[in-house]
């Protein structure tokens, strides 16, 4: 499932259809992420391009059931990990904070740049069942082809489990640029990908 928006920039660049080229940047609430973006908008960007801003959420099984403390031992569940469905609601609220994050984070970075750009909220895919990375790495890959995507810019550490070792995003983390989702992309996407380390360096 996918849940798409689109924001423009307010400073229209000059396009020519010759030159015009669609670039994804993977983002979460994250440094590494911002100064990917930075780097990009400074090294790489050219007139006639549209940047499509990607993030995705993190895929959760629900809330762990628990039994209140007791003195007794109790007899074993039927399942030792039950869990609830993920609520809809907590899921949209997530998509909604994802939006107002990027809002705040990115968007100002483009729009100072005068770059269009696109917002897509994702779900990761069916994979993240049996792996959390490939889910997320396998959604980055899907929209960049449905995007046909010449050039993917990502933060050096992408691991799907956090943001750089803090909370609020999806899959932005401290693990290097060896670190797993990174590697999918590396590894699957048809695009160049420009793996952007520490302080914005190629």
């Amino acid at each position: 499932m996918m849940s798409t928006s689109t924001s423009t920039s307010s400073k229209p660049q000059t396009s020519t259809s010759s030159s015009s080229r669609s670039v994804l940047c993977p983002v979460a609430d994250s440094d590494c992420c911002s100064q990917a973006l930075r780097w990009a908008l400074q090294n790489v960007a050219r007139p006639g391009d549209t940047f499509h801003l990607a993030y995705v959420r993190e895929k959760k099984g629900g809330s762990r059931v628990s039994s209140p403390p007791s003195l007794s031992p109790s007899p074993p569940s039927p399942s030792k990990n039950p869990f609830c469905p993920e609520d809809p609601l907590v899921a949209q609220a997530e998509l909604h904070s994802s939006r107002a994050m990027i809002g705040r984070r990115f968007a100002p970075l483009l729009e100072a740049a005068g770059v269009p750009y696109e917002v897509h909220l994702l779900e990761p895919t069916e994979a993240a069942d049996r792996d959390r990375s490939e889910g997320i790495g396998e959604a980055l890959r899907s929209l960049g082809a449905e995007l046909q995507a010449e050039l993917v810019v990502v933060g050096g550490g992408l691991k799907g489990t956090g943001c750089c070792g803090g909370g609020g995003g999806s899959f932005c983390g401290g693990g290097g640029c060896g670190s797993s989702v990174t590697k999918y992309c590396l590894d699957r996407s048809p695009a160049t990908v420009c793996v952007v380390r520490g302080g914005g360096g190629r």
